[in-house]
């Protein structure tokens, strides 16, 4: 049984559809690459001082954000404050 070939139609795609579709895939893989690690952050503990500062600005604007030194103190007192968290 001999099948005939299947033909196919162009499509015609301008160079500006292409290059748009190429950047909507490119932004769509940063963001999830950019989603997974702040995952990956959240879960090992790693404070996040960018996603804290648009939080503030976001939320409250007229208040002044803590700066990244005590930020970080403040994050680690505050994994670390009670005793049942730790295995030692």
């Amino acid at each position: 049984m001999r099948r005939e070939p299947t033909q196919f139609t162009a499509m015609s795609v301008t160079p500006e559809a292409s290059r748009q579709t190429a950047l909507s895939g490119a932004r769509s893989w940063r963001h999830r690459l950019t989603r997974l690690v702040a995952l990956v952050r959240r879960l090992i503990g790693v404070p996040d001082y960018e996603t804290y500062l648009a939080h503030m600005h976001r939320k409250y604007p007229g208040c002044t954000p803590l700066d990244p030194e005590t930020f970080e103190q403040e994050r680690l007192t505050a994994r670390y404050r009670s005793a049942g968290t730790r295995c030692c």
